[in-house]
């Protein structure tokens, strides 16, 4: 009888709202970036120090995380202090290897994949991370710029550095057939060149082409620009402009980045309607980005961005 009311129980438990939670995995959940970076006001609490703990440079070997190595001082410190998001980025900035790791920061409790020593931050250390955390390498650009960028009001140019694979080249120098082999490789790549990294670039991303090109700085003396304003980001190839120009914020921005019009976006993308007449100036926005879509896009077609 006793052995029976045991099994009773036991099989009444989960609809009596049981709930068993695995810790390890609770443990090595990816937190937001910010808060394993918030030191407080007196940096005793345990997070990191942006000033001593970085992500790699290209050709650190895997070696992602160290004092005074890889990418720290101000302007990480500015970049992690923004980012709300637990996004996996790129052990490596600006990495030249197509299977550079993704890490993530976590509870200094967690046991799997750990990629860095506890050292002297007790709160939190860094995980490689699988196909169960958010994979910045998941995204399209147009989820990049909304999802990351956008949303936490960071510098496109170094997100795309943290997300793809780097090719030293000039954007303008590419050719139709190297575009299209980055996309059937299916590695999201940013094609620049470190010599001056102000220079325009291309960044490929799930069949998505789009050009940045650097506006200027953030307070400057020029605009004041916020921080994520820095580039302006113009689709050439692979997107749906009916979908993007629903972003309120993109019509926010209308007056000082004017869209292109419906016509010359559906022309530079391949969205036209068969034998819909486009006009003079759509015509000779795709002839232009047919011929060479970065300087298309650098011209503005005729000042007008999407950004």
């Amino acid at each position: 009888m006793t052995r029976l009311l045991l099994i009773c129980l036991l099989c009444l438990a989960p609809c009596q709202g049981l709930h068993v939670t695995n810790a390890a995995t609770d443990d090595c959940a990816c937190v937001p970036w910010a808060d394993a970076y918030d030191m407080g006001v007196n940096g005793t609490n345990g997070a990191f120090n942006c000033s001593e703990v970085g992500l790699g440079f290209r050709g650190d070997m895997h070696n992602i995380m160290g004092v005074g190595v890889g990418w720290t001082g101000d302007e990480f410190c500015e970049y992690m202090h923004n980012m709300k998001s637990n996004v996996c980025f790129h052990s490596q900035i600006a990495s030249m290897n197509k299977d550079v790791d993704q890490v993530c920061s976590v509870s200094s409790a967690c046991k799997e994949n750990i990629a860095m020593k506890r050292g002297k931050y007790p709160k939190y250390r860094m995980k490689k991370c699988s196909k169960t955390d958010k994979l910045i390498t998941d995204l399209s650009y147009s989820e990049l710029k909304e999802q990351v960028i956008d949303a936490n009001q960071v510098d496109a140019g170094l997100t795309v550095l943290l997300a793809t694979m780097t090719v030293e080249q000039l954007a303008e120098n590419v050719t139709t057939e190297q575009k299209e082999r980055i996309k059937a490789s299916g590695i999201p790549t940013t094609i620049w060149t470190n010599a001056d990294n102000k220079t325009d670039r291309m960044v490929i991303m799930k069949n998505q082409v789009w050009i940045q090109h650097f506006h200027g700085d953030a307070g400057g003396a020029g605009l004041k620009l916020k921080i994520n304003e820095r580039w302006t980001s113009t689709c050439v190839e692979g997107c749906n402009m009916a979908l993007l120009q629903k972003d309120e914020k993109v019509k926010d921005d209308d007056k000082l980045f004017p869209l292109m019009s419906p016509g010359e976006m559906a022309a530079i993308t391949g969205l036209a309607a068969s034998g819909a007449a486009l006009g003079s100036t759509a015509t000779a926005a795709f002839n232009a980005a047919a011929a060479n879509p970065t300087a298309a896009a650098l011209n503005g077609l005729g000042g007008k961005l999407y950004r």
